[in-house]
């Protein structure tokens, strides 16, 4: 069997700093202003310079591979320019918005080094308006802009990863009521994955025939790819059954060799349903086949997609792997909490009533 590739969608590295406890200060706030982040952000479009080329259509290919929304190789992008041409010249000759799909925002990772809430913040909050950028900025060139619809796939993934199906629909409603807050409704819209596969035939058997050629193959088990995933999911499969202690003496000191054991043989199995499912749907083209005129963006780059920077391209984290850190100069990182929590230049900005951080803030005098 020829090894196939295989995406990490819902999964990103981990990387934890040693250092001790620090008792973080912290804030309280009534609520998040929307309206006060959503103008700051039309301020910041309105003031960029405006550059038209030749035709709109080589405009808008001009934008997409800006390094502030591109993310990955150049040459990621152009091997797909000619289709992508080719999408776009339909949507100018209809006028109609520039269509974009993106699977996505699956679930707060329930790991709790990386993230300790399971509702959207100043994350996902960061990741949105930096979607509705890019829509606006092809906006000022094209008047009818840009659309994304977001592919959560959380619902799916939740079984795979051993998560409650609750917190998956938790997570994704706090997505919606936070575009609504945004007033991006006219920019960004949320599909569930699940009902793209519920309306698909032969999902299942196509499914059932990708776990028995992949039975076969990890049997080798000496892909480093395939490998590197099982290491991956090790830290993204659900872990909230594990004390912090438990968990930083695994993945931040590595001196508990009977838990990482324990961990590695569960996430085997979690990897092997989460690579199935994956083969499943890029072997049918799954998405694609949906959405047949959209421009397919991922959060991971690859050829043939174009990768997008999920927050900014200062923030390589992904906004449901972390927590948001707003910088003293206004613009949103993501971080593990673990490393935010111990940071004694950062302060947990929380909204009232609620137990975890809503996000972390930079101080503008570094303590150290």
């Amino acid at each position: 069997m020829i090894a196939p590739r295989y995406t990490q969608v819902h999964m990103s590295e981990a990387s934890f700093t040693p250092r001790n406890k620090f008792d973080t200060p912290s804030e309280y706030i009534s609520e998040f202003d929307f309206s006060d982040w959503r103008e700051l952000s039309d301020r910041k479009i309105a003031s960029r310079p405006l550059q038209r080329l030749s035709n709109v259509e080589d405009s808008i290919l001009r934008i997409i591979g800006l390094t502030k929304y591109r993310r990955g190789p150049k040459r990621f992008l152009d091997c797909e320019l000619p289709a992508y041409r080719e999408r776009i010249e339909n949507s100018v000759s209809n006028n109609q918005p520039i269509e974009f799909i993106l699977p996505s925002f699956p679930v707060k990772c329930l790991n709790p080094l990386k993230v300790r809430r399971i509702t959207p913040d100043l994350a996902e909050v960061g990741s949105l308006t930096q979607i509705y950028s890019l829509c606006a900025e092809i906006e000022r060139i094209y008047e009818p802009g840009a659309q994304f619809t977001l592919i959560t796939d959380g619902l799916v993934y939740a079984p795979i990863f051993n998560e409650p199906i609750e917190q998956a629909e938790l997570y994704q409603s706090g997505l919606e009521i936070i575009i609504q807050d945004l007033e991006l409704n006219n920019y960004i819209q949320i599909i569930d994955m699940s009902e793209i596969i519920s309306n698909t035939e032969y999902f299942d058997q196509r499914h059932q025939e990708v776990k028995l050629d992949l039975t076969q193959y990890m049997k080798q088990y000496t892909d480093p790819h395939i490998i590197n995933i099982v290491n991956s999911t090790m830290h993204n499969m659900n872990l909230t059954e594990f004390s912090e202690e438990e968990l930083e003496s695994v993945f931040v000191y590595q001196n508990n060799p009977s838990l990482a054991r324990k961990l590695k043989l569960r996430a085997e199995k979690v990897a092997f349903d989460y690579l199935s499912f994956i083969q499943t749907i890029n072997k049918i083209n799954l998405l694609q086949g949906y959405f047949p005129t959209a421009l397919r963006a991922t959060c991971h780059p690859k050829k043939g997609q174009l990768g997008l920077q999920m927050v900014n391209n200062r923030s390589y984290n992904f906004p449901w792997n972390g927590v948001g850190i707003l910088r003293v100069d206004g613009t949103v990182r993501v971080e593990h909490e673990y490393n935010a929590s111990r940071n004694p230049n950062y302060t947990a900005i929380y909204i009232e009533g609620e137990e975890f951080p809503f996000y972390y803030q930079e101080d503008s005098e570094q303590k150290q």
